[in-house]
């Protein structure tokens, strides 16, 4: 395999890695500003319309990374085409059936439940909002949580990880890559700075 044709497949593997650490890095904003609410009550309740959209914010961008990563479209970078361009030839058993699990798991018509209600989700809400969606019976998908849960983002999240982490070598990228940056806990500056200024009014 050509420099160029290895080089071009690291950078495939590095968006994909990209995406999931995105995801998980604004899941875990939404997730830590949500629980510390009690503890900064006082400061964030004093602007409660921008707080609860900043979170509302993270959510939806987290969901939509996670739906990059699982996209059907052939022409994306995406999790399947990932996995189907790892050339079989020189794989074990064991490592073949590990491969078809994998693409089960991701492929454009993946039975997994978490899967199919992310995409669900994207295809109805998130990247358009279908005009059904109005309708009695759309309102009333909204309203039964069929939007994927934190805990289920998360449950994708990891899974996509695991993925890329299993196959990283094929691609000659390193295992073991960045899933949370070390500033992920610099919103804390935000908050106490805010709780600082509102002591010294």
């Amino acid at each position: 395999m050509s420099a160029e044709k290895i080089s071009e497949e690291l950078r495939r593997f590095n968006v994909l890695a990209n995406q999931l650490l995105m995801a998980n890095l604004h899941l875990h904003y939404f997730t830590r500003l949500d629980e510390a609410q009690p503890d900064y009550y006082s400061s964030l309740s004093k602007s409660e319309y921008f707080w609860n959209y900043t979170k509302r914010a993270h959510f939806q961008s987290a969901l939509l990374q996670v739906a990059k990563t699982f996209d059907k479209d052939r022409a994306a970078i995406q999790l399947y085409r990932f996995l189907s361009e790892i050339p079989p030839d020189n794989l074990t058993d064991c490592e073949k059936t590990l491969l078809q699990l994998d693409k089960s798991f991701c492929e454009e018509n993946s039975l997994d439940p978490l899967v199919e209600k992310l995409r669900h989700w994207r295809d109805n809400v998130s990247a358009h909002y279908n005009y059904r969606m109005i309708t009695p019976k759309g309102r009333e998908i909204v309203a039964n949580g069929k939007c994927p849960s934190i805990v289920e983002l998360q449950q994708l999240i990891d899974k996509g990880f695991e993925i890329l982490e299993r196959w990283a070598v094929v691609h000659k990228a390193t295992p073991g890559f960045e899933k949370l940056p070390k500033e992920k806990d610099d919103y804390l500056f935000v908050l106490e700075a805010i709780q600082t200024k509102e002591q010294d009014i």
